[in-house]
């Protein structure tokens, strides 16, 4: 079966690779930082928790800045959270 959906896609790649990296970045010149399946899925949906409990679940909200781990994750809680994602 085809995943249909970001949260999906998401749940089945943490089940697979769980402890490997899903995102790796730079932190400074020398610092690479790295974040597993397992830990974007959780901060993902705190993020999607948080947003509910301010009553904005399945709004549009605006995304601005630089891609990074936080916008990765807030993207991801946005829009599994049944939010709509609207990336400035």
């Amino acid at each position: 079966m085809i995943s249909s959906t970001i949260r999906e896609i998401l749940c089945k790649t943490e089940e697979k690779y769980g402890d490997g990296d899903a995102v790796r970045y730079k932190i400074g010149k020398d610092k690479i930082e790295s974040k597993t399946y397992f830990q974007l899925r959780r901060d993902s949906e705190s993020f999607s928790r948080a947003l509910e409990s301010l009553g904005e679940r399945e709004n549009h909200i605006a995304l601005i800045g630089a891609t990074s781990y936080p916008w990765i994750v807030s993207y991801l809680g946005i829009v599994n959270g049944g939010g709509i994602a609207v990336p400035l």
